[in-house]
């Protein structure tokens, strides 16, 4: 595969995953929800985002091969990291900009913190570029 195909590929799945995915959610919710809840669309879509981009991860953590063979595994990898960790930020968004209150905080906040603490410890212990540097973590990650 030459380099231009491989770059329009690419460049097609950031597109796709990055913007096509959560479009259809985001104008779901944005057409249906009612007046009372007008206040909070900016945070319940950062919301939905943060899920769409969830899921876009875990589906490139399967490897597709359709995928692979347009864009290579590498950059699988890369799209992954990089949505996944744009995930947690969305989510951290949401959480914050959130009105909610009473259980449903209480829960959403502790969501947010074991996603925060899987994604800390996946940057850590599973990627081999962070403890090849830090003695510390590779001494724990033995």
């Amino acid at each position: 595969m030459n380099d231009r195909r491989s770059f329009s590929a690419i460049t097609l799945v950031w597109l796709v995953v990055l913007l096509i995915l959560p479009a259809p959610m985001m104008l779901t919710l944005s057409l249906g929800l009612p007046v009372i809840h007008l206040g909070n669309i900016p945070s319940m879509q950062m919301g939905v985002v943060a899920y769409t981009w969830m899921l876009a991860a875990v589906l490139l953590s399967t490897r597709p091969r359709w995928l692979d063979r347009h864009v290579g595994l590498p950059h699988i990898y890369v799209i992954h990291g990089v949505i996944g960790l744009l995930a947690v930020v969305a989510a951290l968004a949401h959480d914050l900009f959130s009105s909610s209150t009473g259980l449903v905080k209480q829960t959403g906040t502790l969501a947010l913190i074991l996603l925060i603490s899987l994604a800390c410890w996946s940057i850590v212990f599973m990627s081999g570029w962070l403890t090849s540097r830090i003695p510390l973590l590779a001494r724990i990650r033995a």
